[in-house]
């Protein structure tokens, strides 16, 4: 473990503990055949190595198909096998050592102490069929009378199948229950297209709310991202101008409950537009969403409309939290209507534009600034009461290569067109996918509730 670089943690102790009911197994069975050779008169020595020799090969067989169990686990490739990946290692490292140890030290221990005081000759005197007790002869009638009634051993034994997995519908499925660490997150969307600096000033509003509450300790919020990932079962969000996450840490778990209610209700009744969602630290792999329904298709219009279906269903719950989807709102766009005739005949091209609105309103990097050891951009844009008027586009200089100066974008346009886009297209195996994301009520615990009523 210490060359694979496996600490004593929580999936790592987990693994010993699965390990413990296995790794006996192998130590039995060589045990178990020693003490039937002796019995049936072999000397100790012929007996260890008769049974080692049969032994080996299918003790090493079946070792590794109880490692190969594990593998599915140990080899994903996503969060989950990131943060269960230890549980396979741990497995594999303890299994193949009591594999490697039933053959060599406990054949030693056999000769030292099993049989230490028994005499040389023991085995001729005590020679004996050790399957002729009540106990095997019993267990051989049983055998031989379940397989002559064949039918009727089926049918019981696929209705014993039917009543374990009825059966199993009643055990709650909580396999990565919540941390009991005080920490909770509140993750907030705003339309996207959402300025920052609005963005900010909605989330300090939101963040004194939660400072004010009794037993809140802490509050860190991010604008426009997640937080670092200060522990493995954490994922941040990428970069969006309408998103914030604030973190709260209280003084006891237990406050948990009904700080999350009033962050619920306040953000309700002052930010309607606002799309909140909270949730606690969980042990296990890290997702977006609790429930996540993906849709696949070709079409952004007929993907929008059936996550729009979607959604309504999950709205219409009472135990989700929060519906949303990564695609995100449409937005609206001016997009200059570019004349190539116009632009042939002064020089200019569609990425010349390009280059000129993006320097005009977004900013264009003009070269590094380094400070120490970090490089910052250095960004050159013009003044931001000109970068929030949409009445400057006519006046936006654009630079034309061959006749080497600006030109008015108004002269190569034959206007501006107010259209609606989509922000985001996503897509998954390089096809589009849009994804209906949705949260149970962090006090319901109901998601496979909601699965079902789904």
């Amino acid at each position: 473990m210490y060359i694979w670089g496996i600490e004593l943690q929580r999936i790592s102790l987990g693994a010993l503990i699965i390990a413990l009911s296995m790794l006996v197994d192998n130590a039995i069975v060589i045990v178990e055949g020693v003490l039937i050779a002796r019995q049936q008169g072999s000397p100790l020595l012929g007996a260890i190595n008769y049974v080692i020799r049969r032994s080996a090969l299918p003790l090493l067989g079946a070792t590794i198909i109880a490692i190969l169990a594990f593998a599915p686990i140990g080899l994903s490739q996503d969060s989950t096998g990131e943060y269960c990946k230890s549980l396979f290692q741990v497995l594999l490292i303890s299994l193949m050592l009591s594999w490697f140890s039933a053959l060599t030290i406990t054949p030693v221990l056999i000769k030292w102490w099993l049989f230490k005081n028994a005499p040389s000759a023991a085995a001729a005197e005590e020679k004996a069929d050790p399957y002729r007790g009540s106990f095997y002869r019993g267990y051989q009638q049983a055998l031989r009378i379940l397989l002559q009634q064949k039918t009727l051993t089926l049918v019981l034994m696929g209705a014993l199948l039917a009543g374990a997995i009825w059966g199993f519908t009643f055990v709650r499925q909580n396999f990565f229950p919540s941390s009991n660490t005080p920490i909770f997150f509140v993750d907030l969307w705003l339309p996207y297209g959402t300025d920052i600096n609005a963005t900010e000033k909605m989330t300090r509003d939101i963040e004194r709310s939660i400072a004010g509450q009794p037993g809140v300790v802490t509050t860190v919020s991010t604008i426009g991202q997640g937080s670092m990932r200060f522990i493995l079962t954490y994922s941040g969000q990428r970069q969006y101008s309408n998103y914030a996450q604030i973190m709260v840490r209280m003084d006891d778990q237990r406050g948990i409950a009904p700080v999350t209610r009033h962050v619920e209700d306040w953000i309700a009744r002052n930010y309607p537009q606002v799309n909140a969602s909270t949730k606690r630290i969980m042990f296990g792999p890290s997702g977006d969403s609790a429930i996540e329904v993906r849709i696949k298709g070709p079409d952004p219009d007929t993907l929008r409309a059936l996550a729009s279906q979607v959604g309504d269903i999950l709205a219409a719950d009472p135990a989700t939290d929060s519906v949303r989807n990564d695609w995100q709102n449409r937005s609206k766009v001016i997009r200059p209507q570019y004349s190539p005739a116009l632009g042939r005949e002064l020089g200019v091209d569609k990425q010349d534009i390009d280059n000129a609105l993006e320097m005009n309103f977004s900013g264009s990097r003009a070269g590094l600034y380094r400070e120490g050891a970090d490089l910052l951009p250095v960004i050159v844009r013009p003044p931001e009461a000109e970068r929030q008027d949409a009445n400057h586009l006519n006046n936006v200089l654009v630079w034309s290569q061959s006749r080497q100066q600006y030109i008015p974008l108004s002269n190569v346009i034959n206007g501006f067109a107010l259209e609606w886009e989509d922000p985001l297209i996503l897509r998954r195996d390089r096809t589009r996918v849009l994804t209906v994301q949705t949260d149970p009520s962090p006090l319901s615990g109901q998601t496979r509730v909601i699965f079902s009523r789904g």
